[in-house]
């Protein structure tokens, strides 16, 4: 006899003995005990794939996001308040949040495209959607509802503000 052959009579018996000590006596309970235990791990086979799955997106958004680099489109000479924790996304994205937010301001109505090509060269688009997206999620910008146009959202007032250094 193989050893896999004694694994799976060990297990069958260990499985059989706790199903009679938990009141399971006939083969029809000792099957349904058995399908119900497939089913749990099926369930958790799934919420691991789901995990592995949530995993792998992770890597790619440090691997994306520690790539960063907006080259000369982005200048780090005035500083940027806001009320909101920019502090959480990546570096530059205060300055890009504080550009759509004054081209919002000079121009009122814009799309995404307008604005991505007007901040930021094609490769930093990227950079450019999740600023807007930031800014979308934190109700400081919104989609209208005839165009999807970018307009001023319910919370305008605390959209980050570029510091003069004439203070």
């Amino acid at each position: 006899m193989s050893s896999l052959d004694n694994n799976y009579n060990q297990f069958l018996a260990d499985f059989i003995l706790q199903c009679v000590n938990d009141g399971k006596n006939s083969v029809l309970e000792i099957c349904d005990c058995a399908e119900h235990e497939l089913s749990n791990i099926e369930n958790e086979l799934k919420r691991i794939e789901q995990l592995k799955n949530n995993q792998a997106k992770l890597n790619n958004v440090i691997r994306q996001l520690k790539g960063y680099n907006i080259k000369d489109n982005i200048k780090n000479n005035d500083a940027v308040i806001s009320s909101l924790n920019t502090n959480s996304i990546v570096p530059n994205m205060s300055e890009l949040c504080v550009k759509i937010c004054e081209r919002l301001e000079n121009n009122s109505i814009t799309s995404p495209n307008d604005l991505m090509n007007s901040i930021s060269s094609i490769e930093d688009n990227f950079y450019v959607y999740s600023a807007i997206k930031f800014l979308t999620d934190t109700g400081i910008i919104k989609r209208s509802g005839e165009d999807r146009s970018i307009i001023t959202g319910d919370n305008w007032e605390s959209r980050p503000k570029r510091y003069e250094n004439n203070i």
